[in-house]
């Protein structure tokens, strides 16, 4: 596993833990690094095509994420 990928798992640990503080030691320090923006996007690749591989719909993904995030995050993009 690399760097950046244990600093994602630390950074989602730290959220279910409701660890502001360990979330943005994390995020901060995969900020810093050359590849994050590749490895997020890896990381988010995976993790939604798993989800559509258990039968959701990316309305689905969107309720969620309006639901637990923001207006922002579930905003259809209209």
């Amino acid at each position: 596993m690399s760097k950046a990928n244990e600093l994602i798992g630390a950074a989602m640990e730290a959220l279910a833990r409701e660890d502001q503080a360990g979330f943005d030691s994390a995020a901060a320090f995969l900020a810093d690094r050359d590849d994050a923006d590749r490895v997020l996007v890896e990381a988010v690749t995976r993790a939604i095509s798993g989800l559509w591989r258990n039968g959701w719909q990316p309305a689905d993904v969107v309720r969620i994420a309006a639901w637990r995030l923001t207006d922002w995050h579930g905003r259809d993009g209209g």
